[in-house]
């Protein structure tokens, strides 16, 4: 039970830096170009705890602490915005800004007030600010190390050799070996326990051995496996005895310059790989080709967070990279309700000349909004049909 809720806990902190570093820039950028900003808060509601300036006569404003939304309505007319607030729910954050549905056009520090360029610039300073935060978090992972594919022939720190891939059907397969496995040595009949870390010994082991039953020692997160295998004497053309592919991995260290030059540059590789991957899927849906979509919703993220936590610092933290980019992208796209789809419509607006309909563009965005939703539902169902094992193992380890 506890391992569950240490696996939650780390994935709602993510989760809560993620999204509050992205509301932090529409925060930051409308505070600084003078929009009134009505509450930032962590969490969702109901508030659980509030603090606000408030005026007071003939004396200095004052932070006062509040529980209550009657509180709130008592003292409107006398607080200095933004409000900021404690949610029940810890899902992340938000940034209410007067006017970002439309409303108070007549208030000039509201945001529908604005001309475009200011607009534009809060919108897009969440997306800037995951860029940011992947790229930091990509440059701190190269100065305290990164796990990264290196030669046989390579000193470093941590060497391990990893199973990238398991062809179907192959006597890995059958032997229970999974992609992430480290393995860590065989036992042989005649040579008893040998420790490797190095490509070519498993691969001239295994050839050496092949049509033997061997043992192979595996770790997988924090847990040891001994397996039985049989490695093939004629496998198929590029699959070799055991049927999978194999990278060794070191933590390799990078000087602190570098590594703060080397930081946005992964980021800005990782957007072109998201692009290229995005373009691809689009082209196949264009030319009626069968498209291969490989997502992970909420479901999925906790049990990579888990896999990460058990691999070390260093992967967790290029996974939390990984994901604030992929934040930053898909904000990105011009799809209602999300902020590519805002900035769409204010582009639109600059083109025209006067801005859409806001009762035509909250309709589009709540459609938006709908068809996310339903996403999200459909990928979190098959998370479970991908996962279901791991869930399996998880239930066993808190009722056991």
């Amino acid at each position: 039970m506890l391992h569950l809720l240490s696996i939650l806990l780390i994935f709602l902190a993510l989760l809560a830096v993620l999204i509050l570093t992205h509301e932090l820039g529409h925060f930051l950028v409308a505070r600084f170009l003078g929009v009134r900003v009505e509450e930032f808060g962590f969490g969702f509601p109901p508030r659980a705890l509030g603090i606000v300036k408030v005026r007071r006569k003939d004396k200095k404003p004052r932070w006062m602490f509040l529980r209550k939304e009657k509180v709130v309505d008592k003292i409107r007319d006398r607080m200095i915005l933004p409000l900021y607030s404690i949610n029940m729910i810890p899902l992340g954050g938000f940034v209410k800004i007067m006017g970002e549905d439309g409303e108070s056009k007549n208030e000039p520090d509201s945001f529908a007030a604005q001309p475009v360029w200011k607009r534009f610039s809060i919108l897009i300073a969440g997306i800037v600010m995951n860029f940011i935060l992947g790229s930091l978090l990509f440059s701190l992972v190269f100065w305290i190390g990164v796990p990264e594919i290196v030669g046989d022939g390579d000193t470093v720190k941590d060497a391990k050799i990893q199973v990238t891939d398991v062809v179907a059907g192959s006597p890995a397969e059958t032997a229970g070996i999974k992609t992430g496995d480290s393995i860590r040595s065989f036992v042989v009949p005649d040579k008893g326990r040998i420790n490797v870390d190095k490509v070519s010994e498993i691969q001239n082991l295994t050839k050496e051995k092949a049509g033997q039953k061997i043992i192979v020692e595996v770790l997988r997160g924090n847990d040891v496996y001994r397996l039985d295998l049989e490695p093939r004497t004629n496998p198929p053309e590029g699959q070799g005895a055991l049927g999978i592919e194999l990278a060794r991995t070191g933590i390799v260290k990078y000087p602190l310059l570098d590594s703060i030059k080397m930081g946005p540059v992964r980021s800005v590789e990782l957007l072109g790989l998201m692009y290229d991957y995005l373009k691809n899927i689009i082209e196949k849906l264009i030319h009626a080709q069968k498209v291969n979509v490989d997502l992970s919703g909420p479901v999925g993220i906790v049990v990579m967070t888990n896999q990460m936590k058990e691999m070390g610092l260093p992967y967790f933290l290029q996974f939390a990279a990984i994901i604030s980019i992929n934040l930053a992208f898909m904000n990105f796209l011009p799809f209602p309700a999300l902020d590519g789809g805002r900035i769409l419509f204010l582009i639109l607006e600059k083109i025209k000349g006067k801005p859409v309909s806001p009762k035509i563009e909250g309709t589009i965005h709540a459609i938006g909004l709908y068809i996310l939703l339903l996403l999200m539902v459909l990928i979190t169902f098959k998370d479970f049909s991908r996962f279901h094992d791991k869930f399996a193992m998880v239930w066993e380890r808190i009722f056991k």
